[in-house]
């Protein structure tokens, strides 16, 4: 076993106050589970952090806005921390905009072993256990207002190692220059590792994803540090819920029994891979021919959904949230450079789709786009806005060519 200077387990973003969203429909055999998933993920992370027998428990922000879940949020945090407090395991925590210091309830005491960053300045933590040398924490909760200054985290000059611990974004180069050794941000709800030398700058992301575009595993890390500063991550899911955005690629002459067997031999991939986890699986089949025609203007899309999920019901199951259909080749290139309403509808969708573009206003939408995707693409960004963007020019390539007035 290595000679490990710390262990610590990093996570934040459990958003107690916050549902799962993005379903049309809720199975009744899932209710349950969907209502308590941010609650059980977040149990995770703590379970994780005793099962692994951690130095202490950094948390990045965004835990839980103490209003809108009322008495449980708070008392749930409680009593997390008190299992922890009972091996001797820290908490250091750096709140976000839904849960500064200030909006703590008085009346739910937090135990000794809970160490809170003020919102006004960036205060400093020492853990010293004595037998190996001290490791600095340095943090500040972000107020509503209030964006990441790296430069503020700046260390003294000593051989500390020294994590800076905060909720926000800020350019890599730029913490980087501030001269900490790790840096345990919150606000990303996907975990993402920015730089791993000379400084660690890591996200934990959500311990469960709560809509379609948050996919994949979720939970904390575990981060590890050994004598000479170098660190080692892994992820410990701890989600109960998982999204997955599946892609079926099927040849020409595919027919509806074919598609039906990739869908459940890739079914059964998932929910062996997931263990106990429940899946909300949304499909996108690529195809060509009738069966193309049959998934996006018949019924055969929605036939093929009820049928998934009539098979798939068991416990832990997983559940089609929806099936999409598009050309295997795509939209013909030809299509963008023609002088015809297609043409100038997807020229419209394929300049918003551009990286860099500013975020999209009604002004900047095709006339004639579906009020559904029109409302969704104003309030989306990042990869959920370029799959929404490749649906919007699927769907006006669509129609238009079915009405005839482009060959």
């Amino acid at each position: 076993m290595a000679d490990w200077l710390l262990r610590f387990v990093q996570a934040g973003d459990f958003h107690l106050e916050l549902p799962l969203s993005g379903l049309a429909e809720i199975p009744p055999q899932l209710r349950d589970v969907l209502v308590d998933a941010p609650f059980q993920a977040a149990e995770g992370v703590f379970h994780a952090a005793l099962s692994e027998g951690v130095d202490f428990l950094v948390l990045c922000g965004d835990l839980l806005d103490a209003v809108r879940t009322g008495p449980r949020g708070p008392r749930f945090l409680q009593e997390q921390f008190e299992r922890l407090a009972e091996r001797e395991i820290a908490v250091y925590w750096a709140g976000g905009p839904v849960d500064p210091v200030e909006a703590w309830p008085e009346v739910v005491p937090l135990p000794e072993n809970v160490h809170r960053f003020p919102t006004a300045e960036v205060a400093e933590f020492l853990f010293d256990r004595g037998a190996r040398p001290p490791v600095r924490l340095l943090g500040r909760g972000r107020g509503e207002e209030a964006r990441l200054r790296p430069g503020e985290f700046r260390p003294p000059d000593d051989a500390h190692f020294t994590i800076a611990v905060a909720h926000g974004k800020a350019p890599a180069a730029a913490l980087e220059r501030a001269g900490v050794d790790a840096w345990a941000l919150g606000g990303r709800h996907t975990a993402k590792t920015l730089r791993t030398e000379p400084a660690f700058i890591h996200y934990a992301g959500s311990p469960q994803g709560r809509k379609p575009t948050e996919t994949g595993p979720h939970g904390g890390t575990l981060v590890e540090v050994d004598g000479h500063g170098r660190v080692r991550q892994r992820m410990l899911p701890t989600n109960t819920v998982r999204w997955c955005d599946e892609r079926i690629v099927l040849p020409a002459d595919a027919r509806r029994s074919d598609l039906e067997h990739e869908i459940d031999e890739r079914t059964a991939r998932l929910t062996a891979a997931a263990g106990e986890t429940e899946l909300l699986i949304r499909w996108t089949i690529l195809a060509e021919g009738p069966l193309l025609t049959d998934l996006r203007r018949g019924t055969l899309a929605v036939e093929l959904v009820n049928a998934h999920r009539t098979r798939s019901a068991g416990r832990p199951g997983a559940w089609s949230v929806d099936l999409v259909a598009g050309p295997a080749g795509g939209i013909p290139d030809a299509w963008y450079r023609q002088e015809s309403v297609r043409g100038d509808f997807l020229r419209s969708l394929a300049a918003l789709a551009e990286s860099g573009a500013p975020p999209i206003g009604e002004d900047d939408l095709p006339e004639g786009i579906d009020a559904e995707l029109a409302e969704a693409l104003l309030c989306c960004q990042g990869a959920a806005r370029s799959r929404l963007l490749e649906e919007a020019a699927q769907w006006g390539a669509d129609r238009l060519t079915a009405e005839g007035g482009t060959p």
